[in-house]
């Protein structure tokens, strides 16, 4: 497919770039949802009224309806004590899962997890390059979007209708 980019504020420079899709590693949803979703303390659809989990109230507080972090597969990984996100390719494939602090002042913010062959196997799945994929452009419908500085903001967006996408 080919995208076009226009460069704000400078009206008519416009760009085409054609965007081929990298090679990616997946991770079956069946993985994911058995580390991450099912953890206790991630039932979105009761979050609102039944968790008294921090993690939860974080989101919630940051003005997130449970709907929304259903619909985006967020979970929570015991080992590293983050937030999930699922990363996909624009199939819908999950390709990646990113992690990320909600703790104040926690460091890093953001994780990539994934086994690494230098490490020890925790995940069972191969981390992957961030910068190989476009958060959201598998809910992208035509082909304009919002470049957002990250995850949190494109599903932000996502819950007034405004199209968003982010890298890394």
């Amino acid at each position: 497919p080919t995208i076009e980019i226009t460069e704000w504020p400078k009206e008519g420079n416009q760009r085409q770039y054609e965007v081929r899709p990298p090679e990616l590693h997946t991770i079956s949803w069946e993985r994911y949802h058995k580390l991450f979703t099912e953890a206790p303390g991630v039932d979105w659809a009761h979050a609102a009224n039944t968790s008294d989990h921090p993690a939860v109230t974080y989101l919630l507080d940051r003005g997130f309806r449970p709907s929304t972090l259903e619909e985006w597969g967020i979970g929570y990984d015991l080992r590293t004590k983050r937030l999930t996100i699922p990363v996909v390719n624009e199939e819908g494939d999950l390709v990646g899962v990113k992690a990320r602090a909600w703790k104040a002042g926690a460091k890093p913010k953001y994780l990539i997890l994934g086994d690494r062959p230098d490490k020890k196997k925790h995940y069972k799945f191969k981390h992957y390059e961030k910068s190989m994929v476009v958060f959201g452009i598998d809910k992208l419908v035509g082909h304009s979007a919002v470049f957002c500085e990250g995850e949190l903001d494109v599903m932000a967006l996502s819950q007034i209708d405004i199209p968003a996408v982010c890298t890394g």
